[in-house]
């Protein structure tokens, strides 16, 4: 019958028993090939599912094609990765089995071939373990000491000349309170619950008894606020020196955000110094004490 005559104006199939003009075809009627060799829209808008090509490994190479890579899958949360081709490449859509966690990020396991949604270790966020590192080497801290009574001079630096190399550092006098100055700011993620960490390396060319202390005084100021202010003042317990000259000594101390006083955005003018005349504590190694490096720690959010 030709259905393009116009002398054909109604005609029915009922193959299904139902009345309802429904045309039904034979099961895998329609395979690929009639797939493949058809063009224009498919619409499976009232379909209940659909499955696409699966395998352990992706096949895709032509621009367009699309599979689901069935070993890419995890405990930690990620259900495997939709696979297509596009751009002369093969890219992977990465999804979850339920919400992730806040900060979380998909990270690839190449050793055991699987995604995984974890935790973000780095900065930021709410790793409240992070920590802006700071460090001067001792030379470079700025030749200057506070004017309050009481700060007797300012550190030199020093050369130490050893069969393999050379070393420079600050030399902190024995009976003076000599010191050494910076400025820095606390960054606007700092963790006000947090604490700061304070770190000199040292160590002595000629003594190898005694202990020498350490101390940070400091000023801190915000905008609108002057930085002439009184300073305050955070000690060290004595350190002993090492037993064999030129090995070093790492003297480390720590205090609260919130003792210290220091908020995100402050300026800090601070001077590192040694007790030289034991006037706060125990200091009695009689030599000078060589800063290599000062190192402040502050808690990120």
């Amino acid at each position: 019958m030709d259905y393009g005559s116009g002398d054909v104006t109604d005609h029915r199939f009922i193959t299904d028993g139902t009345g309802n003009s429904e045309m039904v075809l034979p099961n895998d009627s329609i395979g690929p090939a009639e797939i493949d060799s058809t063009t224009g829209i498919y619409d499976f808008g009232d379909v209940t599912s659909l499955e696409i090509p699966n395998g352990s490994g992706p096949n895709v190479s032509v621009e367009g094609q699309i599979e689901i890579t069935t070993d890419a899958y995890t405990s930690t949360g990620s259900s495997g990765t939709i696979t297509f081709f596009s751009n002369g490449r093969i890219h992977y859509v990465v999804t979850t089995t339920g919400p992730p966690s806040d900060n979380s990020i998909a990270k690839w396991d190449s050793a055991l071939n699987q995604w995984s949604i974890e935790a973000d270790a780095g900065g930021g966020g709410d790793d409240t373990n992070s920590i802006r590192t700071i460090t001067w080497a001792g030379p470079t801290l700025l030749a200057t000491r506070p004017q309050q009574t009481g700060f007797d001079g300012i550190a030199g630096n020093f050369q130490n000349d050893g069969s393999s190399i050379s070393v420079q550092s600050a030399a902190f006098d024995d009976s003076d309170d000599e010191c050494r100055g910076t400025t820095f700011d606390v960054q606007r993620d700092t963790d006000t619950t947090g604490t700061v960490t304070f770190d000199v390396v040292w160590y002595s060319t000629t003594a190898t008894s005694g202990s020498v202390q350490w101390f940070f005084s400091w000023v801190n100021y915000a905008e609108g606020e002057s930085w002439d202010q009184l300073l305050t003042q955070e000690s060290a317990a004595s350190d002993a020196v090492q037993g064999t000259v030129n090995q070093v000594t790492r003297t480390s101390w720590t205090e609260t955000m919130s003792n210290l006083g220091w908020e995100a955005g402050d300026a800090i003018t601070g001077f590192i110094c040694r007790d030289g005349d034991g006037s706060a504590g125990t200091d009695d190694m009689v030599d000078d004490a060589q800063i290599l490096t000062f190192t402040i720690g502050i808690p990120r959010q």
